[in-house]
């Protein structure tokens, strides 16, 4: 199991594999906050691959919110 915590992140981005990780948790964890963090990684030409620990089914993610994030 990956470690999540500070010196964990610390490892995967020293392995050169990844500029940057950005982690939304808990009530970080929102729509707005994933699209903002997506819209400014694309825009500063970042190669983006999402782990995602969460809740949903095949075409549903629940953020922290109140609604679902669905595909339409």
């Amino acid at each position: 199991m990956f470690n999540w915590l500070p010196d964990g992140i610390t490892r995967i981005q020293g392995m050169n594999t990844y500029d940057k990780v950005k982690i939304l948790s808990d009530k970080k964890c929102t729509r707005e906050k994933l699209l903002d963090t997506l819209i400014y990684f694309s825009q500063h030409d970042y190669v983006i691959d999402l782990i995602i620990w969460g809740h949903g089914a095949q075409n549903v993610l629940y953020l922290h919110a109140p609604y679902p994030m669905s595909q339409s």
